[in-house]
Formats: structure tokens, C-alpha cells, sequence
């Protein structure tokens, strides 16, 4: 179990094992959601509309399209503009993307506030139908979840004790919920866990952080495939109302919209300061992001060197650095000491200092989140 206070911080890497987009995978995705959404509205337009807009009203066209675009009507009170708004919304974030192709959405839809709304929606689509393929999805060498769930049943003697014992929290930047998902299906199939509620209670807690918001509130729903229709749109109509909904729980647009979720940074900000081991999963050290967390503050050798006299605060750092890449090790270097220097060829991947005066220790793995906690990263360090 983790008896010590433990967190997992996760990035886009740890989701990609389970089928979700990278950062520019998802800038990628959201352009081509567009494209469809585009294809799917011309289609509408010019059949189905075409032929029956003469007898539809306005209750029926409400219900039978996206939410998205039955608000759109409800503001124009006429079936072209609705459609014609929402298609030039498309249009022009396609457009855009493809002429800025940013590395990452957050800051493309800051620096253009008229598309924040149709991108959050998107983003949204995006993330519900790779949730939807993946889960029946049959991992092999990607279900990296399966090693910290081993840890957390090792020495539990009583169900009550797997939330009792185990002193961890999950800080997560990702708007999916593959971290909940995967740890609940484990331990509802667990027959340990069978006849009691330790599941539910498990997920009632604060213990699974989404910084800058979620979509969907998982455990408790489930994405299935949705009605079938003849129509394309009707056959994203599911798709998109879920994504139309589950859009205004990302909080992960502009900076200041990122810092409005005060709560959940808040609690982000105590697990890092209290953790004695922090173990870093596919995530790119994103500046803005270490500091609303206050990363760069819990992980400054300084810090801990001056904090540990009076509350004997350590800290175990384990991160990932995919490739080798030179840009991470330079960002958590600076972290670290104020040195890019630090984790850079040919130094060590291991850096520690176990004295009598401090006791901190970092280590680096260049494999995949699979491969670091596989074959790198020891749980019971």
C-alpha cells in the first residue's frame, strides 16, 4: 500500500496509453471533429432540411438536433441562421488551426475568444468518442494502472483499509476520466471488494484531482453508442448533446479561466506540498501549469533543504522523460536546483542526497509511462 503521502501528477502522456490524444494529436482531432461537423450540417441543410422545412417547427427542430445548435435557434428564431452560425463557427476554427496549427489547443483558443465555446465543444467530442472506443478496448502493454493498483491491494487485509491505507491522491491535468475508469473497473471486479460499498466511497473523496476541470462524472455514467439514424447528424446528435454538456466542465481555456478553478487547485497545491513521494506521468513541465499547482515551490531543492529542519519535510521525485528529450530535462533541472544542467547527457538520471540534514531524492526514466513504472520506478523506495 502507500503508506507515505503519495501523488500521482499526470499529463497527456499517461492518458495516450489508453487511447486518448496527445496535445497535438488533439489539436488534430478537433480539426477534423469540425470537418464532420461541417459535413454532417451541408448534408442536413441540403436534404433532410431541405425536403421538410416547410413543416418543421420550432419544437421539432429543437429536439431534433445537437443542443449546440438548438440554442443557436433559440437566439435567431430561424433554422438557416442557426445552422448557418454554428457552420461558419467551424468553419473558422478549422480554418484557423490550420493556418496557426499551434502545438496546443489551450493557447490557441485564449489568443481567440469568439471560438473559446465552439472549441470547448469540440475538444469535448473529441475526448467522449475516444472514451466510447475505449472501453472495451483490450490493453496489453498500455494499462500502466494495473501496477499501482497491485500496490495499493499489497498488505490490505480488510476492504476498509484499501481507502484507510492508502495515503494517495491523483493530481491530473486531463479532462478524461481513463484514471477513474480503470481503477474502478479493477476493483469492482475484485471480489475483495465484493458486498460493500468501498468502491463508491473510494470515488466520493477528493482524491482524484482534474485541475482544470472534467467531462463527465465517472463513475456513475457511461458512454454508450447512441441511438442509430440514416442521418449523420442525428447520428452524432448523442455525441455531440454529451459533448454540448460536458463542455462547461473544462476550465482549461484561457489562463485566468484556469486559475478561476480555485478549488481544485487549491486542493492540488496541499497533496504536492504534503507528499513525501511524487512520481510525474507524461507530463511536458509546462511552466504555467508547475506554478498554479505550485510544483516548481514543492520540488525546489532549497525548500526543502530550509522546511526540513522544522517539519522534516522529503521529498521522492520519479518523473517520465519520453525520448530523453533535452526540453524536459532542462525545465525540471530549473525546477530543481535553477540549472538546466542537471539531468542533461552525461549526468545521471538518478539524483540524490540522503544525509543527516536532508534526504531528498529525483529520479528520471526515458521509457513510456508503461516502461517507467514497469521496469524503473520501485513503489516501495
Amino acid at each position: 500500500m502507500f503508506e507515505k503521502p503519495t501523488v500521482f501528477i499526470l499529463g497527456a502522456g499517461a492518458s495516450c496509453h489508453y487511447g486518448y490524444p496527445s496535445g497535438e494529436k488533439l489539436v488534430k482531432d478537433v480539426k477534423n471533429f469540425a470537418r464532420r461537423f461541417i459535413a454532417n450540417i451541408n448534408n442536413f441543410s441540403n436534404g433532410w432540411l431541405t425536403e421538410n422545412h416547410y413543416s418543421v417547427s420550432p419544437q421539432l427542430f429543437s429536439s431534433i438536433l445537437p443542443k449546440y445548435i438548438a440554442e443557436k435557434f433559440k437566439k435567431f428564431d430561424s433554422s438557416s441562421k442557426a445552422l448557418d452560425h454554428v457552420l461558419n463557427d467551424c468553419k473558422k476554427i478549422e480554418l484557423k488551426l490550420n493556418q496557426v496549427d499551434p502545438p496546443v489547443i489551450d493557447h490557441f483558443l485564449d489568443r481567440n475568444p469568439s471560438l473559446r465555446e465552439i472549441g470547448k465543444i469540440l475538444i469535448a467530442a473529441v475526448l467522449l468518442e475516444a472514451e466510447r472506443n475505449s472501453i472495451n478496448r483490450n490493453f496489453e502493454s498500455d494499462n500502466w494502472l494495473r501496477f499501482i493498483f497491485h500496490h495499493m491491494m499489497i498488505d490490505c487485509n480488510e476492504p476498509a483499509e484499501f481507502i484507510s491505507k492508502n495515503n494517495l491522491k491523483f493530481v491530473t491535468f486531463n479532462y478524461d476520466v481513463s484514471l477513474e475508469r480503470q481503477i474502478y473497473k479493477s476493483m469492482i471486479e475484485t471480489e475483495f471488494f465484493s458486498g460493500n460499498s468501498i468502491p463508491r466511497q473510494f470515488f466520493s473523496e477528493d482524491r482524484f484531482i482534474h485541475v482544470y476541470g472534467k467531462i463527465g462524472k465517472f463513475p456513475y455514467d457511461d458512454i454508450t453508442e447512441g441511438p442509430s439514424e440514416r442521418n449523420e447528424i442525428f447520428k452524432d446528435k448523442f455525441l455531440l448533446d454529451l459533448a454540448y454538456d460536458a463542455s462547461s466542465g473544462i476550465n482549461t481555456i484561457a489562463p485566468l479561466e484556469k486559475l478561476g478553478n480555485v478549488r481544485e487547485i487549491g486542493f492540488a497545491k496541499e497533496a504536492i506540498d504534503a507528499a513525501e513521494k511524487i512520481y510525474i506521468l507524461g507530463y511536458g513541465f509546462d511552466r504555467i501549469n508547475s506554478s498554479n499547482v505550485g510544483l516548481d515551490n514543492a520540488i525546489f531543492r532549497d525548500n526543502i533543504v530550509i522546511n526540513y529542519g522544522a517539519t522534516k519535510k522529503t521529498k521522492h521525485l520519479y518523473f517520465t522523460n519520453y525520448g530523453n528529450k533535452n526540453i524536459i530535462s532542462k525545465r525540471i533541472g530549473q525546477m530543481i536546483i535553477k540549472s538546466q544542467d542537471l539531468f542533461l547527457p552525461p549526468a545521471s538520471p538518478i539524483y540524490s542526497e540522503n544525509g543527516k540534514v536532508t534526504r531528498f531524492h529525483f529520479e528520471m526514466s526515458t521509457k513510456d509511462v508503461y516502461g517507467a513504472l514497469s521496469e524503473d520506478f520501485d513503489f516501495a523506495d
